[in-house]
């Protein structure tokens, strides 16, 4: 068995047979081994590591499945490899889509991420009340909305009815939706296109004096998504919504911590476990870590 390895040569026809029949365990009787293992099956175990790797390199960016996932967390060679790709390339979306799930899935990814991921040891520069990385990224905005009520007849009853407002800004590949409902609340989104945005990024929202920092989750088929209930009494007219470019979450700006405890208590369970995803993700003494078991109670 010689030349180049692939996924065929390497468990193709009889590959299994081989490694079946070949006996590296001494018998119980004589101690001895019965047969010198063959050239080919240490080239293959080299060219499987190989084929291990690349595996690897391709699911840094496409996202892992449960096996090899559980793989490379049970090995530190492969960690490695994978801090090795992600330190260069950056985490993809598509991997941090996948951690953003819930399931199996999302919590492989999350402690991948965790473990592998590039440095995440928050070495910060202060700039004013902002703590930035070293590429000054620092909040963004607002874009300022002026939501209005649009009314609708409907045909078949003919009773006035209240449609969604949306505003559109295709700079940002930003689409935002306010919607009334029956009890004086809206209903605000906020709809995101893509990258450069990502699951788990936190988009500042203030409606009125309701001011709310809300993760980003993906959208099924595309896109990305956050939404709050909020009172709908100033959330109507002139200038009445300020939305804030998203941002990771470790580079929220310091002075933003307070709201991120607040956010963090006054959300639903399924933001909150958003937000603890993000948790997992950074050290336990981190400002934003602490600022979100602070809300977590």
């Amino acid at each position: 068995m010689t030349g180049k390895y692939d996924r065929e040569s390497l468990f193709g026809p009889g590959i299994l047979d081989e490694l079946l029949a070949f006996d590296n365990f001494p018998d119980d009787e004589d101690d001895t081994f019965d047969d010198t293992p063959p050239q080919w099956m240490s080239e293959a175990a080299v060219a499987a590591a190989d084929i291990l790797g690349v595996e690897v390199a391709r699911s840094s960016v496409l996202g892992f499945d449960e096996a090899l996932a559980a793989v490379v967390l049970a090995d530190t060679k492969l960690q490695e490899q994978l801090r090795r790709h992600w330190a260069d390339n950056g985490v993809s979306s598509r991997v941090r889509a996948l951690a953003a799930e819930d399931g199996p899935i999302g919590r492989l990814h999350t402690e991948l991420i965790a473990v592998a991921g590039p440095a995440t040891s928050y070495e910060t520069v202060s700039q004013g009340d902002a703590v930035t990385d070293a590429s000054d990224n620092v909040i963004v905005g607002p874009w300022t909305v002026s939501p209005r009520l649009v009314h609708n007849r409907a045909a078949a009853s003919k009773k006035l009815e209240v449609d969604t407002f949306t505003a559109r800004n295709d700079e940002w590949g930003l689409t935002f939706l306010q919607t009334p409902t029956s009890n004086g609340e809206v209903i605000v989104e906020v709809r995101f296109d893509s990258d450069p945005v990502g699951p788990l990024d936190i988009v500042r929202v203030r409606v009125g004096d309701e001011d709310r920092l809300l993760v980003l989750k993906p959208l099924r088929p595309v896109g990305l998504s956050a939404k709050v209930k909020l009172r709908g009494d100033r959330a109507w007219g002139p200038a009445s919504v300020d939305i804030f470019y998203p941002v990771p979450a470790d580079r929220l700006p310091s002075a933003l911590l307070p709201l991120v405890t607040e956010s963090v208590a006054r959300a639903p369970i399924p933001e909150q476990n958003l937000w603890r995803r993000i948790q997992r993700q950074i050290a336990a003494d981190h400002p934003l870590a602490i600022a979100i078991a602070g809300g977590l109670g």
